[in-house]
């Protein structure tokens, strides 16, 4: 007779083998089969500075926003539009404690970083955008945490995630007119001053990593307070890029 962790081993091995979204044999070496792969909102074509979706034409470009409105983080790269599947996804993890999308949407990021970073170098940490201690409470984890794990294992990059501490309770950048998102978002992010000058002499470059870029706002915030610090470059990965807000 099997026992109670022979026969987890196996339920678990049954359920890999199944594609998350269609419930079918997924075939592959995740839980999504080719199919649904090709069927998500990908974000091939994009602004280099705030991933912003362009027409397939004009590749990897930047914007006219951001040729007007420059950020303090340097490129930012989003794996696919927030839409559709993606859109789900991220919303069953936020809200509905599904962390295996954060398995997930980490693997599929992951997919695109070679694309993403052919002739640059990649980061040498990966700082996952923090939550205020309320929030996380209430949630019971960090999702960008959740998401940030996988893409470590995969990359070998490391991960930091006590450096940096969100000390500002800050209302939805979305539900906010444009002069609230302003000042919304000041002074939210803090530094350890001990580590201040530790961060800046064990890293140039890093990476902070999100579920979804909506305004921008709360990356560039924190990317400020890392370039305060003498960061030289910031980049920012995110799952998915929302359409802009106005």
């Amino acid at each position: 007779m099997l026992n109670l962790r022979q026969l987890l081993s196996i339920r678990q091995a049954l359920l890999t083998s199944m594609c998350h979204l269609c419930h079918l044999p997924s075939n592959n070496t995740f839980s999504l089969c080719a199919q649904c792969i090709a069927i998500l909102p990908w974000n091939n074509a994009f602004c280099i500075k705030c991933a912003a979706k362009l027409p397939d034409e004009l590749g990897h470009n930047i914007c006219g926003y951001c040729i007007s409105h420059p950020w303090a983080f340097d490129y930012c790269f989003a794996a696919f539009s927030y839409e559709s599947y993606i859109r789900k996804m991220v919303a069953q993890l936020k809200f509905h404690k599904q962390l295996i999308n954060a398995h997930l949407l980490g693997q599929l990021l992951c997919q695109q970083i070679p694309h993403w970073y052919k002739d640059k170098t990649l980061p040498q940490v990966l700082i996952p955008v923090p939550l205020h201690p309320s929030r996380t409470r209430k949630r019971g984890f960090n999702q960008a945490l959740e998401i940030c794990k996988t893409i470590s294992k995969l990359t070998h990059i490391p991960i930091d995630y006590k450096i940096c501490r969100r000390i500002k309770k800050t209302q939805p950048q979305t539900t906010l007119h444009k002069d609230e998102r302003k000042i919304n978002l000041i002074d939210a992010f803090t530094i350890k001053q001990t580590d201040k000058k530790a961060l800046a002499a064990n890293y140039q470059h890093v990476a902070i990593v999100d579920d979804v870029f909506t305004t921008g706002g709360t990356v560039n915030a924190l990317a400020r307070a890392l370039k305060k610090t003498g960061i030289k470059q910031v980049d920012v990965w995110c799952v998915a890029r929302a359409k802009r807000v106005k």
